[in-house]
């Protein structure tokens, strides 16, 4: 039985525009350009070029959108064509439920399959680049204090910022979204922008119009009506109630140790789901699908 659609994704059949649609604020991102005719999505700070979307798209120029809600990322879409979408799949699923990429960063993105690969080669360049510094200065590679304190200060003379840095000097952190050209020669772009609540795994729905072509690609953070996926929103409420010592969760803590009732709410707050699942990604991100838990 195929991944149920969320049910928000009615109101993204048509073409979007720019402004309020209910409690959400569509946000017009900018362009995407893409020439392989593949769209990568992804963690926006950790891009896997690997990470490509399971259909074609027309190579040119699209648009992308953000919906949100009290000032988090709802969603993100990129807009193909002007065409209503007829049906929406989800672009990967086992078993009924959607797969979704992993952040662990906060920042995901869209970028083209072939922009991806050129930048991941641009790092991995730069990279190997420093890496050989550091031996040519003699620096004892099983001394990681020393190996790490020598990295910083040639990062820092060689003045070339990471994809990060870069990301926040093109505006991130200001209006949530950025645009950075990743590939000189085709022109090819990525669009990040911060992904909900923070890290998590999101999965990508694909809208297909009437003719079966792809009309629209969106990325779900879960912040609202998505069955299939995890509740990042809540879970990262719960997490910063649990850290800053709420009330109520220190209740169902102190409940917890003493045995004194069991309805299970201390045994929710001992396990913390969010830094469990971030140990996960954190393996897995640059080169996995994971599964959503419902």
């Amino acid at each position: 039985m195929p991944a149920t659609p969320p049910a928000f994704l009615v109101s993204l059949r048509r073409p979007l525009t720019p402004g309020e649609q209910g409690d959400v604020v569509v946000v017009d991102a900018g362009p995407l350009v893409v020439r392989s005719g593949r769209v990568v999505a992804c963690d926006g700070a950790l891009v896997a070029p690997g990470a490509v979307l399971d259909v074609r798209v027309p190579a040119g120029v699209h648009r992308v959108w953000l919906g949100s809600i009290d000032h988090e990322h709802a969603w993100a879409a990129v807009r193909i064509g002007d065409a209503d979408v007829d049906v929406w799949r989800a672009d990967t699923e086992r078993d009924g439920r959607a797969l979704g990429y992993g952040v662990d960063t906060g920042i995901a993105c869209f970028v083209d399959a072939e922009g991806a690969a050129a930048l991941d080669r641009a790092e991995e360049a730069e990279r190997a680049a420093v890496a050989d510094e550091i031996a040519r200065r003699g620096v004892d590679a099983s001394d990681p204090t020393a190996w790490h304190a020598e990295h910083d200060r040639i990062v820092a003379d060689r003045g070339r910022p990471d994809l990060l840095e870069r990301l926040r000097g093109a505006g991130l952190d200001d209006r949530g979204f950025a645009s950075l050209v990743v590939d000189d020669g085709t022109g090819a772009n990525m669009v990040a922008f911060h992904s909900g609540a923070g890290d998590g795994v999101y999965p990508t729905w694909v809208g297909v119009d009437a003719r079966g072509s792809v009309a629209c690609l969106v990325t779900d953070f879960g912040l609202l009506d998505a069955p299939n996926a995890r509740d990042a929103h809540d879970a990262h409420d719960a997490h910063d109630a649990h850290d800053a010592g709420d009330d109520d969760h220190d209740d169902d803590d102190d409940a917890h140790d003493d045995d004194d009732d069991d309805d299970g709410a201390g045994e929710v707050a001992a396990v913390d789901p969010v830094e469990s699942m971030k140990k996960l990604i954190a393996l897995l991100v640059s080169t996995s699908r994971l599964e959503l838990v419902p």
